[in-house]
């Protein structure tokens, strides 16, 4: 199932950005002024530029600037890669800022206040919350917390953690867009203005200073406000007198959108450009050099004369220690999330994305290599795998696949049967038969293959039932199926020639996934997950749920006590210990087109339909950890796991097996260990990628 949105195409969030503070202007004079100034930059703004060669750098150091996070937090390896060390998303809003300071992390979640972490060992323990007002922009200092919505602002006291304070608040009807603070005095950008609003008297916060200046990002340090704005110009304010607020100088950018202020020295970033300004004399801001990139910046950060770049699928590093020659030194490609922004502390990113917070460090790849390929006729839709034998579906027919030599699958039959059911929707196989779930002109129709002889598959019975199915169970007698909109459909299985439908229980509303626990359904549902106790087939009760408001579980896999729930989002993960009483304990989002789990072991398998086979490592059963990724552009539909092996149907692309260690190699070691690993599947792989970019070309 598709999301109805795709959260991670951060391009079109900021385009939408750009028009809105556009349109906030209040006069159409100041629109006239915005399109002159536009026009004249792009029409004789002719600047000089210093362009850097791209040059390979062995290794780079990122020392800290400012306080160190904490003992526990070592320094950054001198290598040129990035890992995860920690990550966050425990969806308690829609993230819309981050502030990191002192150990700690500041979250804005919108309508959800805000969030602070402890951060000393990177394992981001809950410090304290507030939830009184909207959160968008957050800014810290000392125990006061600054956050603004559109409505003004809100000032927070958090030195008694237990209990967060309101300390006073600031409205605005333009809202705020930016903010920063220092003292008793907040800088912030509402609507077409530059404000200070002086909070000295907590019961009466006032605006002191307002200059026209259409801010979209600032940057407080040492009594300076260093801006850009959009009307393509950097500025540099004094506020050192916050009553006599004077700007010093400003320049044109090009259209840049975020600043940053590091020794003396502005650095800016436009959609295809990063720069870097020398602000020596506060009054006489000079242009030095810039560096060229193909992708749309979404944010900058600089430690060390090093400047990172946020591309939003990676980030990009320039060495800018000679300041008229910046030098690029390395990309970064392997986050999980798609990044929105991110703050560097010390040595450490902390980058985040709608939902979720990721920290970097340094990498250690994972290896999925293809060990097998073969196009079968049709669309393989399901895959089921049951002793030496793969069954795979496909719209009206089933192949059954000898797996007993990975390196030499061989098909050993097919079954066709146009004359009963329509496209198979799913499979399951127990003690010697084949369950196929089929689809039959908006109802759906069971059909029962006897695979004594897995090279002659023999029909034995079926049976028709309203609705239409999308998941079928089997257990020694009865078969569960789930249906979209007619509940769970329970047949008697006892003899095989003469199924027979015992009970719809239609009592839970749409039903997409089933799966037995002991004596229980556990059934995946529209809001909802559902607990059933079929100890008498004939008169199923529900005993527990739990609810998930507006989302849906498309599908369920379980393993070791907990309910591994496919969503639109990702995936959640549910204990099940007590049944009466479901607990949600962890869960991993992917923001774009999950469809379809599996589970082994510790190791989560997913299918997105847009970032390919994904493996994820539950040994932290709270944050599950992306470990691997698969992606060779075809359609993934389903998938099953053995013994490190995984077999993917894709669609019109066949059946592909692939072996897969899920666990972390170094990356000196990753050739040689994952060679040993394949063994002789190596030339068969090699052989088998060659053919299919031949098929392509």
């Amino acid at each position: 199932m598709c999301m109805n949105s795709k959260i991670r195409t951060l391009w079109k969030g900021r385009l939408i950005m750009n028009v809105r503070n556009l349109l906030r202007s209040r006069k159409l004079f100041n629109f006239l002024v915005i399109f002159s100034l536009f026009f004249t930059m792009t029409v004789f703004g002719g600047t000089k530029m210093v362009v850097g060669q791209e040059q390979a750098v062995e290794s780079i150091e990122i020392k800290s600037v400012g306080p160190s996070p904490g003992e526990d937090l070592t320094a950054a390896s001198a290598d040129n890669n990035i890992t995860e060390l920690s990550f966050w998303d425990d969806n308690y809003g829609t993230i819309k800022d981050l502030f990191v300071i002192e150990n700690r992390m500041y979250l804005a979640l919108g309508t959800e206040g805000f969030r602070v972490y402890d951060i000393t060992d990177l394992d981001l323990q809950l410090v304290t919350s507030w939830d009184l007002y909207s959160c968008n922009n957050i800014y810290v200092e000392d125990d006061l917390v600054f956050v603004s919505n559109d409505t003004g602002f809100n000032v927070v006291d958090i030195s008694d953690t237990a209990n967060p304070e309101w300390v006073c608040n600031w409205f605005s009807p333009d809202g705020v867009f930016a903010l920063a603070a220092h003292g008793n005095y907040v800088y912030l950008a509402s609507s077409d203005d530059f404000i200070v609003v002086n909070i000295t008297d907590r019961n009466n916060p006032v605006d002191i200073w307002t200059t026209m200046a259409f801010i979209d990002e600032m940057h407080y340090v040492n009594g300076y406000v260093y801006t850009a704005d959009i009307l393509g110009f950097i500025g540099c304010y004094n506020v050192t007198d916050p009553f006599s607020m004077i700007r010093e100088d400003t320049i044109g950018s090009g259209g840049a959108k975020y600043v940053y202020y590091s020794e003396n020295f502005i650095y800016y970033a436009t959609p295809f450009r990063a720069s870097v300004v020398n602000a020596t004399e506060k009054d006489n801001l000079i242009y030095l050099s810039e560096f060229l990139f193909n992708d749309t910046s979404y944010g900058i950060e600089v430690r060390n004369n090093h400047l990172f770049v946020n591309e939003g699928d990676k980030l990009e590093i320039f060495d800018w220690t000679n300041k008229t020659n910046p030098v690029y030194t390395y990309e970064y490609t392997d986050a999980e999330i798609d990044i929105f922004d991110f703050y560097i502390y010390g040595n450490y990113a902390f980058a985040y994305s709608t939902y979720a917070v990721e920290i970097l460090d340094i990498s250690n790849p994972v290896n999925i290599t293809s060990a097998y390929f073969e196009v079968f006729d049709g669309i393989t839709k399901k895959i089921f795998l049951d002793g030496d034998y793969a069954f795979v579906a496909d719209h009206f027919s089933l192949e059954i696949l000898d797996i007993t030599n990975l390196a030499n699958v061989t098909k050993v039959s097919s079954y066709h049967d146009y004359s009963i059911g329509g496209p198979i929707v799913d499979l399951f196989v127990r003690n010697g038969y084949i369950y196929l779930l089929e689809e039959d002109h908006g109802d759906s129709i069971m059909v029962i293959l006897s695979i004594t002889d897995p090279a002659n598959p023999v029909y034995q019975g079926n049976i028709s039932f309203t609705g239409q199915s999308m998941d079928i169970y089997v257990d020694d007698e009865f078969a569960y199926v789930a249906q979209a909109w007619n509940g769970l459909a329970i047949i008697d299985i006892y003899y095989p020639d003469y199924p027979m439908k015992s009970l719809q229980y239609d009592e839970l509303g749409w039903i997409w996934g089933v799966k037995k626990f002991g004596d229980n359904l556990i059934l995946a549902a529209e809001d909802y997950m559902h607990v059933v106790d079929v100890t008498n087939p004939y008169n199923p009760e529900q005993i527990g749920n739990f609810t998930r408001p507006n989302a849906n579980y498309w599908g369920v896999e379980i393993q070791n006590n907990h309910g591994f729930f496919i969503c639109d989002e990702g995936f959640d993960i549910i204990d099940l210990t007590d049944l009466l009483e479901p607990v949600k304990v962890g869960q991993f989002f992917t923001y774009e087109d999950p469809h379809t789990l599996k589970v082994d072991g510790q190791y989560v398998y997913l299918i997105d339909g847009n970032l390919g086979l994904m493996v994820c490592d539950t040994e932290n059963i709270v944050h599950p950890r992306l470990i691997g990724q698969y992606d060779d552009l075809a359609t993934h539909k389903s998938l099953a796991i053995r013994n490190g092996y995984i077999f993917l149907a894709e669609g019109a692309d066949g059946t592909r097996i692939l072996v897969s260690n899920p666990l972390l190699y170094s990356v000196e070691d990753t050739p040689f260990g994952l060679i040993s690993f394949v063994g002789g599947f190596v030339l068969f792989s090699v052989i088998g990628l060659l053919m299919r970019k031949k098929r392509k070309k």
